[in-house]
């Protein structure tokens, strides 16, 4: 009985870190791009989803699909090598409206001093 209880308790937390976005935080741009990048490469997608603060823009497959193939032809890592999150601004977007990433936006913003993932989404 006891480790039917311990079982239930186990799902309902697995469960639950499926549903809500994870504490996935980041201090500097690179540690956001190398997280990007390793979650396409291994195609944990998931890990990306869950990440994302915005339930309503979480990444679908077909985006991150479509992230991974620029991933492949020219690696994020290399692509924001020289880049890094604002000092003075409370938010942050990597591509968008036909930039570097097409027409996908990778959305950060700042809390507490950190960096979180707050959406991934295609303006098309």
């Amino acid at each position: 009985m006891k480790r039917l209880a311990w079982l239930s308790i186990a799902v309902i937390l697995i469960a639950g870190n499926v549903t809500y976005a994870d504490d996935t935080s980041f201090t500097n741009l690179q540690q956001a791009v190398d997280f990007l990048a390793t979650a396409l490469e291994s195609t944990n997608f998931v890990k990306i989803s869950s990440t994302c603060l915005d339930s309503q823009r979480k990444p679908n497959d077909a985006l991150l699909k479509s992230l991974q193939s620029l991933d492949q032809k020219r690696p994020l890592r290399e692509l924001y090598a020289d880049k890094s999150f604002p000092t003075n601004a409370p938010t942050f977007k990597l591509g968008g409206h036909m930039k570097e990433l097409g027409f996908t936006h990778i959305d950060f913003i700042q809390t507490n001093g950190v960096w979180k993932l707050q959406a991934m989404w295609i303006c098309r």
